[in-house]
């Protein structure tokens, strides 16, 4: 039975992904349409997306357009897992009203099935030949067949394939499909909590670490599976100013694991003993502070690589978030009356004039852009103090100006800030 769950399992994912490219194959049929017109051509899943055009799906008029996925919130920060393998997804899942969707190709890039298209027909036949499950996408319905050669025969040497399906799906009632699959930026996303209760898979979420584990029963649960502390850290660039509970004695940053039988074996792509150190009972791992601190600023991910005694593999991520470190302004926003800069004081100078202190934090203040150094600014010889003239400040009329701060980095990188400044009448 579980065998046959996750073969209904399989089909159906592979169905959806080749809905997706029968749309994208619509207006590309060409001559070889009247040679195919009532032939059923056959492809395994992976020289299902392989072909380009999807023109090899028996008889190539293309559906309608699959349901668009619209107010949906992203997920980016998710990972999905199946059968204790991490499927590397070109885009993240979604949520929708509450519902994960996850993206089809990615999921079915490891499924091999028999996919059959007589328009307006999919049918997707399992790897056995004992399951197909067939798509009427005129009417978004779904049949589901447990024995295709007595209930449908041989398809591919039909005269008339379609008739044959219409004369088997009269006789039975449609599968519910409560969920509907749609589209985002060209690729097909199914809800993945729908799946799963259909064909009685198992679906955890772990929401520290934001993945999403679907198992066949007999796979591992998410509950036996290493687990680790912390998941994600998020610092400024060149400084592991971090939670103490996160850095050993030395300030490395420590990983705590709980391994669950399972083995450490190492963080891919990085070089054990000069990068990070792992203890002898393999629970602990500290990553280098000079490592992290030459991290550039975005966000990085660093594999933690585990075995099991069954030679099963899966993985960990860390998510470090480095900040860039911007200079920072005293003042950002001020408003005063036209032709009267009465301001609090600590924004003046002994002259009167506008004062603004800047914290440059390693980037060079370049100018004020538009207005003239010397004249209407001046600025100190360690260019973290910039000073407005009074009398350019109360020449201003009424309204909204923006100042624009011009800085610099060593990598010729450039930046700009903005003091506004509100002038009332």
């Amino acid at each position: 039975m579980k065998n046959k769950m996750m073969r209904i399992l399989s089909i159906t994912v592979v169905a959806l992904l080749v809905f997706a490219q029968a749309v994208s194959a619509h207006g590309n049929q060409n001559n070889q349409e009247s040679q195919n017109n009532n032939q059923g051509q056959s492809m395994s899943r992976g020289q299902a997306m392989n072909q380009g055009q999807g023109n090899a799906y028996g008889t190539q008029t293309a559906p309608g357009q699959l349901k668009k996925v619209e107010d949906y919130s992203d997920f980016s920060q998710s990972r999905i897992q199946v059968n204790n393998g991490w499927v590397d997804t070109a885009q993240s899942a979604v949520i929708k009203d509450g519902t994960t969707l996850i993206p089809v190709r990615d999921v079915a890039e490891a499924l091999g099935c028999t996919v059959l298209w007589y328009s307006p027909y999919a049918v997707i036949i399992s790897p056995d030949e004992d399951m197909a499950i067939i798509f009427d996408m005129e009417d978004g319905e779904a049949y589901i067949s447990e024995d295709p050669e007595d209930d449908l025969g041989d398809l591919e040497e039909s005269d008339d394939p379609v008739e044959d399906i219409e004369d088997y799906i009269e006789d039975i009632d449609p599968e519910e499909l409560t969920v509907e699959a749609g589209v985002i930026n060209g690729s097909t996303f199914v809800p993945i909590r729908f799946i799963a209760e259909t064909f009685g898979l198992d679906v955890d979420y772990d929401s520290e670490s934001c993945s999403i584990y679907i198992n066949d029963r007999h796979h591992t649960s998410a509950d036996d599976m290493p687990s680790m502390t912390p998941y994600t850290v998020q610092y400024d660039e060149g400084d592991l100013d971090v939670d103490d509970d996160y850095l050993d004695d030395d300030g490395n940053l420590l990983i705590e694991i709980d391994l669950n039988d399972w083995e450490f074996v190492e963080i891919d792509d990085l070089d054990e003993d000069d990068e990070y150190e792992v203890n002898s009972a393999g629970d602990e791992v500290t990553i280098d502070e000079d490592y992290l601190e030459d991290l550039e600023d975005g966000t990085h991910t660093l594999e933690f690589i585990f075995e099991n005694d069954d030679d099963e593999e899966t993985s960990l991520v860390l998510r470090i978030k480095v900040v860039e470190v911007l200079p920072e302004l005293s003042v950002t926003s001020l408003s005063f009356d036209e032709g009267d800069l009465d301001v609090d004081d600590d924004y003046l100078d002994d002259d009167g004039n506008l004062l603004i202190e800047i914290d440059l934090n390693d980037w060079e203040f370049v100018e004020i852009d538009d207005l003239d150094e010397d004249d209407e600014y001046e600025v100190n010889s360690a260019g973290d103090e910039v000073t407005i003239d009074e009398d350019y400040l109360e020449d201003l009329e009424d309204g909204t100006h923006k100042l624009a701060f011009i800085f610099e980095n060593d990598d010729d990188e450039e930046i700009t800030l903005y003091v506004k400044l509100r002038v009332e009448d």
